[in-house]
């Protein structure tokens, strides 16, 4: 099931602390000098498995991992701790293929020598890892699961208010806020685990104070098996974010 969705940030800030959640406070009011062109495209030259993507008005470095979904777990969890680490944190996107990462220094809306110290430590732990590239086991057959009745989908949305249609209404998406990106990849790294979540994940999205996951069936509906994975998610995320 390879899907890939453009619109999975979907803003859901808590209003009086949108902008606190929004940025990275680590990297605030840091005055960090901005890498020249050229030192950018030594550095990429040099690590292969890394590109230089521009995204809206920023550079970024990012790279992207094939791996199956209990390796993503893996990967999210050294990545965290190398995050932390260094108070520098990525955005994540794990879909059913890869993990892919992606950094650049918030405050300077650039790259800097912070950048290529988290690159030049992913790298590391990344040689160091075996990581399990086969997907086999996550593409199942097509299921005869049906598409959940309309009532159910719309009663599981009233009582579900971090979760909600994508536009193509074949998928649901959960967007869910919080000031610790430890805490936010714990989650994620539990509901990874989740059994039979391979069958329903899309895409998932972590970056510092937000992440966001698309569910849906593999024959590209919602079930109700769909809905019983977004509730155990929920309630992942509703436990850690209380304790």
């Amino acid at each position: 099931m390879k899907i890939i969705f453009s619109y999975f940030v979907i803003a859901l800030m808590i209003a009086n602390n949108a902008t606190a959640l929004a940025t990275c406070t680590l990297c605030e009011n840091k005055k960090l000098a901005i890498l020249p062109r050229q030192t950018i495209n030594n550095f990429v030259r040099n690590h292969q498995r890394w590109r230089l993507e521009k995204v809206n008005d920023h550079q970024q470095l990012a790279c992207s991992v094939p791996c199956n979904l209990a390796d993503a777990t893996r990967i999210i969890s050294s990545i965290t701790a190398i995050a932390e680490t260094q108070q520098h944190h990525p955005d994540i996107t794990v879909t059913q293929e890869n993990v892919t990462i992606s950094i650049y220094t918030h405050s300077q809306n650039a790259l800097t020598g912070k950048d290529i110290a988290f690159v030049t430590a992913i790298e590391k732990y990344l040689a160091s890892t075996e990581l399990v590239s086969n997907f086999s086991h996550q593409t199942e057959q097509l299921s005869n699961k049906q598409r959940c009745p309309a009532q159910e989908l719309t009663l599981f949305l009233a009582q579900n208010q971090y979760w909600q249609l994508t536009p193509d209404a074949k998928a649901v998406q959960f967007s869910y806020n919080a000031p610790s990106f430890e805490v936010l990849a714990k989650a994620l790294g539990q509901c990874l685990q989740l059994k039979d979540i391979s069958s329903h994940i899309v895409e998932v999205f972590l970056s510092y104070g937000t992440c966001s996951i698309t569910l849906q069936d593999n024959n590209q509906l919602i079930s109700n098996e769909t809905l019983a994975q977004a509730q155990a998610c929920q309630r992942i995320f509703d436990n850690l974010i209380a304790h």
